[in-house]
């Protein structure tokens, strides 16, 4: 049975039948297409009841009732490495556990620079930086900071972590003036409290031959709070999913989902009526990737030598990470 409440009011208007019962049609000639079916049990019923400024469609402005509705089924499932230790966590948490700091590495209790933040501010030729920091919180125990870190419990062997999402309509400027119609995206934002001392590999390539160099990143107090995301290019006329951007760090690859392979998807445990994508975290780099590797990846760069006067056929260097043993 589908956990989606709209899924057998548009199946039975498209197919004039109930899911799964293999019932002849009734009534044929009535059936409806995806998209007026859907057009009539959300923009429709919101203009009937006068409420087409506010609800019935995902706009800017209109309250997001229908894009909940819907975002579920598009939520990516995502996989850890076996050893990773820094898991998601709601960034409210992450945020609220935080200490302020400015440039001089203290407390804003404590800096120097306090002083920057009255109107004097004004005076001077340049302005503080500021960051906040869990690793170097002066109000939290040695046990706080740790579990802080870890991220949200599970439960289960499922993360308790609230993940955030958007769904925005699609425009072809940067001044979002010229919509492209019938397009949405769906961005889930997925939240670490550190990246931790991440194990990554160089692989350095030379006219055909390739070495890997296993390293150790440890960006104490550089990569706190870290944003990824994996953002789904949808049809609004059938929901269907048409690209998958994954985000790795500086990087997005960028995936053509009406291709098959290119966008693994997943049953829902809850509902086998929906294909949830599938994201694979690299360990303590938290980069997404759409298969599981022991290598991914994420960087190449072409080596030149000498400013660039002289070129090397097949050298460069990648940065990569794993997302399994």
């Amino acid at each position: 049975m589908s956990l989606d409440p709209l899924a057998g009011v548009l199946h039975a208007a498209v197919h004039r039948a109930a899911p799964g019962s293999g019932d002849a049609p009734w009534a044929p000639s009535e059936a409806l297409t995806p998209a007026q079916a859907l057009a009539a049990h959300t923009w429709a019923g919101a203009a009937a009841a006068g409420l087409e400024r506010d609800l019935g469609s995902v706009a800017a402005g209109k309250l997001a009732d229908f894009a909940v509705l819907m975002a579920w089924q598009f939520a990516p499932v995502v996989y850890h490495h076996p050893l990773e230790k820094y898991h998601l966590i709601d960034p409210r948490e992450w945020y609220n556990a935080s200490e302020l700091y400015l440039q001089d590495l203290r407390p804003t209790n404590e800096s120097i620079f306090a002083w920057f933040t009255r109107s004097s501010v004004d005076e001077v030729m340049f302005q503080p930086r500021s960051f906040r920091s869990v690793l170097n919180s002066t109000r939290l125990t040695a046990e706080q900071q740790d579990a802080v870190l870890a991220g949200a419990p599970y439960v289960a062997n499922r993360s308790t972590a609230k993940v955030m999402f958007t769904v925005d309509e699609v425009y072809s400027d940067g001044a979002r003036t010229q919509q492209v119609p019938g397009l949405w995206v769906f961005s889930y934002n997925l939240y670490y409290s550190w990246n931790g001392c991440s194990n990554q590999d160089i692989a350095i390539s030379l006219n055909g031959e390739q070495q890997v160099v296993q390293y150790i990143v440890c960006p104490i107090g550089v990569h706190e709070g870290d944003w990824e995301r994996i953002s789904l290019l949808v049809c609004a006329e059938d929901l269907s999913l048409q690209q998958a951007a994954y985000s790795q760090h500086g990087w997005w690859e960028t995936r053509d989902c009406t291709v098959e392979g290119q966008c693994p998807r997943e049953q829902n445990e809850n509902d086998p009526t929906v294909n949830n994508p599938v994201t694979y975290i690299g360990l303590e780099s938290h980069a997404n990737y759409f298969e599981s590797s022991p290598l991914m990846v994420y960087a190449w760069k072409n080596a030149s030598l000498n400013n660039g006067r002289v070129q090397l056929e097949n050298f460069g260097g990648g940065v990569g990470g794993r997302s399994h043993a």
